[in-house]
């Protein structure tokens, strides 16, 4: 029976290469069958000598057949993926379970056969030295196959992984000034594609831009496969292309819409040098969002009311917080142009009819009766202002707000808890954010977002009703501040008597009805002047907020058109916003969170190694005191012995064969001569 087990394995071999001949080599399918056969035969003499052995022989002979039962199984599924396989389970060509049986049958083969190997390597090894089988070579015999095991699954986890990431090419860009991914914007612009739009990559083959740019422009085709498609082209082999557009070399995207006399295009310059191209990179869904914008979107045309010291258009001499170039930059990629229009571009006498929004950007400085009286005006007549008001405008607009039924909260908004981090100082109270957001369209997608979106406002307003109201208009407050915020009347960002503490309003939205236009007038009215300067443009909930407002300002011109309006994604890093309550979690959630669990586990994992050391150091001192005892036993029993030869062979004997004794007698000679004979006989006896 010892004989049936141990030849399993070479016959396993055996069939497993007669297998692969058939397949590979010879492509006879009798050789395969053979193969096979022989694959059983060796399971068959494993399984019948485990189940006969005795003892730890049967051990050793059930890890043999499980091995080969693992074999056995392999060669079963790779039999079933083959093409009379699937016939005998009546799959078509393609089917998952094809998939799921060319993964399975490697992976059960690497199994069995690393396993059988490392198996049958011990017992062989063991054989010579033990003879027959005990229970210290059977364990040893069930560990290695064990060892086998494990580094079989490991390495088909590996391979498994490495499929997987062949069949899913994902790429994730970890390098400093990464290609940006297409904003919510560009996806929205590609989805409303009514004709379609084919994005040239003038680039050669190889290039490194091309390769960075590409993920990109995948992207935005998984969006409307059907409408927009991206392809690569030498700019020396597309002769008709690039003369046709004017593409003077290669390194550019080329966005055509259209065929024949009604094609129209727009170029964007991306460079072929990687070092020369990532600043360019970097803002790439920018540049696309606007070039595409001026291809897809009808041109509208914004109105920013200028001569009341508003907010400036992105001038370098001017503060961060003074500069709209972000915001003017939202309002180029949606194609919309800027117009000025205040007193000398006549304000006064009303807004042109054309005009589809109108904005007030933090005017500093009031605004006339009449200009207020036009605006108002504007509004029940259909159209759509955006306005950004806080204190400083010193009641410039009260006109205006209160002809809506609208007005701001004595004192600017302030906050120890809600606020925004930035100096570390008393200033800091003056920057809060207010992340309660209703279900207006306007703050949908900050609320989605409420986690790591806020709406932040420095030295803001509340917004209120007024106790008159306006005819026809009802306000709705999308974005709220939480309750301790208070009103700091007096400017010293200290919490007085008399200063009320409650929740504020820092968003106000409503429609108006228009009885003399076949659209309703609406208006957006943000608490705070410098709500879209690029200094606050920069937090994700005031960029989420103004790009729906000026979506939602937009919807229904030109025949229904669509409005497509927002921010574009940029590689320019954005601040976090934390309360104090916030920063505290983070600060005990890093400095206890992270490393308690994992000296946890730590001490989990070694209570083992502990017990058995102790068990070890317990055995150890017990077999220390059993041997002790044992050598006080053999000590006393040598004694005894000695003992009792001394009585035996008497007192002459021992002076005769121990020369101390003879000194001791001699001295005791000398002590009598002086002492007497009596004491000198008795020394001389000890």
């Amino acid at each position: 029976m010892r004989a049936r087990g141990e030849a399993a394995a070479p016959l396993a071999a055996l069939g497993l290469g007669a297998l692969f001949l058939g397949e590979r080599v010879l492509r006879a399918s009798s050789v395969s069958w053979g193969g096979g056969a022989l694959v059983a035969l060796g399971l068959g003499l494993a399984l019948v000598a485990a189940r006969r052995g005795a003892g730890e022989r049967a051990a050793v002979e059930r890890v043999r057949a499980r091995a080969l039962g693992l074999l056995a199984a392999g060669a079963g599924l790779y039999a079933l993926g083959t093409e009379a396989g699937l016939d005998l389970l009546r799959l078509a060509p393609g089917h998952a379970l094809e998939r799921i049986l060319a993964v399975a049958w490697p992976a059960l083969l690497g199994a069995g056969a690393l396993t059988l190997f490392f198996a049958e390597r011990a017992a062989r090894q063991l054989a010579p030295v033990v003879g027959d089988v005990g229970a210290a070579a059977a364990r040893r015999v069930s560990d290695a196959a064990t060892r086998g095991l494990a580094l079989s699954l490991a390495l088909v986890f590996v391979v498994a992984v490495n499929v997987a990431a062949e069949a899913k090419n994902a790429r994730v860009d970890l390098s400093y000034l990464r290609v940006t991914e297409p904003g919510d914007v560009s996806r929205r612009l590609v989805r409303a594609l009514g004709a379609e739009v084919t994005a040239w990559l003038v680039f050669p083959e190889g290039n490194e831009v091309h390769a960075r740019v590409a993920p990109f422009f995948e992207a935005l085709r998984e969006e409307a496969p059907a409408r927009f498609r991206a392809r690569r082209v030498d700019h020396a082999l597309a002769p008709e292309l690039v003369t046709r557009h004017r593409v003077t070399g290669n390194g550019w995207l080329v966005l055509v819409r259209g065929e024949g006399e009604t094609e129209q295009a727009e170029l964007v310059e991306l460079g072929t040098e990687l070092a020369e191209a990532r600043p360019k990179l970097r803002t790439l869904d920018g540049r696309f969002q606007e070039a595409f914008a001026r291809l897809t979107q009808p041109r509208r045309e914004a109105y920013l009311t200028a001569g009341h010291r508003e907010r400036g258009l992105g001038g370098e001499e001017e503060a961060a917080g003074e500069r709209l170039g972000r915001f003017t930059r939202a309002l180029r990629g949606s194609n919309i142009g800027v117009r000025r229009l205040g007193m000398a571009d006549g304000l006064a006498q009303g807004v042109p009819a054309d005009a589809p929004l109108v904005a007030v950007m933090g005017p500093r400085a009031p605004f006339a009766p009449e200009e207020q009286r036009a605006l108002l005006d504007y509004v029940r007549g259909g159209g759509r202002l955006l306005v950004l008001v806080d204190h400083e405008a010193e009641g410039g607009l009260d006109l205006l707000l209160g002809g809506l039924g609208l007005r701001l909260e004595p004192g600017a908004l302030a906050s120890e808890e809600s606020a925004v981090p930035r100096t570390r100082t008393e200033a800091d109270r003056a920057r809060i954010f207010a992340n309660r957001f209703g279900d207006h369209p306007v703050v949908l997608a900050a609320r989605r977002r409420s986690s790591g979106a806020a709406v932040v406002v420095e030295r803001g307003a509340g917004l209120a009703p007024t106790e008159a109201g306006a005819e026809g208009v009802r306000w709705v407050f999308p974005a709220r501040t939480e309750e301790e915020v208070w009103r700091d009347v007096d400017g010293d960002l200290e919490h007085d008597e008399g200063e009320a503490r409650g929740m504020a309003r820092v968003v106000a939205v409503t429609s108006v009805r228009a009885p003399r236009s076949e659209r309703d007038g609406r208006v957006v009215v943000i608490g705070d002047g410098s709500f879209a300067g690029d200094d606050l443009f920069t937090y994700r909930g005031n960029f989420l907020v103004l790009g729906e407002a000026l979506r939602w300002l937009l919807e229904g011109f030109d025949d229904g058109a669509p409005a497509i309006v927002g921010v574009t994604t940029s590689e320019e890093d954005a601040p976090i916003v934390h309360s104090p309550e916030g920063e505290r979690l983070w600060f005990w959630a890093t400095s206890l969170g992270m490393p308690l669990p994992l000296l946890l586990v730590a001490l989990w994992i070694g209570r083992p190694r502990r017990r058995r050391r102790e068990e070890r150091r317990g055995g150890a001192a017990e077999a220390s005191a059993d041997s002790g005892s044992e050598a006080d036993s053999e000590a006393g029993f040598e004694a005894e012995s000695g003992s009792g030869s001394e009585a035996d062979s008497g007192s002459d004997s021992e002076a005769d064969s121990d020369p101390g004794f003879e000194a001791d007698a001699s001295s005791g000679s000398g002590q009598g001569q002086g002492h007497g004979h009596g004491q000198g006989s008795s020394g001389g006896a000890k």
